[in-house]
């Protein structure tokens, strides 16, 4: 692996994304991890689908000295483009140390669906679950025995009923995970998904879930990688596409905790969740 720390934020174009590229192309050279690995200088990838969206974006970042920020077009719902760009971060650099998996969607936007039916969950997990499902499968062979992995969650999820998020908080695999999402899916076809502890909203279910892909991942590297740190993180009612205008914090506040578990001293911990960079239990 080269003696560069290298970084990936998904969905970087905008919003938390973007929040995130701003702050770790300040950060990342004195931070608890690039010390660590004893890195010489930084390379952080903005990973947008949308090339000229993520030129654009860009051209609005400014860089610590030592920090070159590149673009990477990426589609997370693409297993070629995923793979496509694996391997370009596997010929230039051997490995990454920092992942977030930032990119998402939601029912209404874009003009798409709001309707909590079988369709409206399949593009939104299509982006939301099995983005970073697919992302974590191709890039966790590249990371570094120290490295981190961050899945960008929501406040929303605590709109899954108690007896939902205990079963949820003992998830031990990532085919455990899986099975959750797909007895979810079946529930929304047969109208029971109520009953199993989610609410009405694709969204939020999709968060709901990706939490307990988390913590499946991180279960199943805990004996194998144990420095290696997989989290989520809750980054509060944020100014974006999905937030809207009226939420209080700004795009650069809502990446504050996800860059923190990225590159800062985290105590170790893994298979948690985080939130104004303090643990929560869901």
């Amino acid at each position: 692996m080269s003696k560069q720390f290298v970084a990936i934020v998904t969905g970087a174009n905008k919003g938390i994304g973007l929040g995130c590229i701003r702050t770790l192309a300040r950060r990342a050279p004195s931070s608890y991890l690039n010390k660590r690995v004893k890195a010489k200088s930084s390379v952080i990838y903005l990973a947008s689908r949308d090339a000229e969206r993520g030129r654009a974006a860009l051209r609005d970042v400014s860089a610590a000295k030592g920090v070159d920020v590149q673009l990477a077009v990426l589609d997370v719902t693409s297993g070629e483009s995923i793979e496509k760009f694996a391997e370009h971060v596997r010929e230039r650099h051997g490995g990454i140390h920092a992942l977030i998996n930032n990119a998402g969607t939601a029912e209404g936007v874009g003009g798409r669906t709001a309707l909590f039916d079988s369709d409206t969950v399949d593009w939104v997990f299509k982006v939301n679950y099995d983005g970073v499902h697919a992302m974590t499968d191709a890039f966790l062979p590249l990371m570094h025995p120290q490295g981190r992995i961050v899945n960008v969650s929501s406040g929303m999820t605590y709109t899954a009923s108690p007896e939902l998020r205990e079963r949820l908080l003992k998830v031990g695999s990532v085919r455990e995970a899986d099975a959750y999402m797909e007895e979810f899916k079946s529930a929304v076809r047969d109208g029971t998904a109520g009953k199993l502890g989610y609410p009405a909203q694709v969204y939020a279910s999709s968060k709901i879930l990706l939490n307990a892909l988390t913590k499946g991942f991180a279960a199943e590297n805990k004996a194998a990688h144990p420095n290696l740190l997989i989290n989520y993180i809750n980054p509060g009612w944020v100014r974006t596409d999905m937030g809207g205008a009226g939420a209080p914090l700004t795009p650069e506040q809502g990446a504050d905790t996800a860059c923190w578990a990225a590159v800062e001293d985290i105590s170790g911990r893994s298979g948690v969740g985080f939130s104004n960079r303090a643990e929560i239990e869901w």
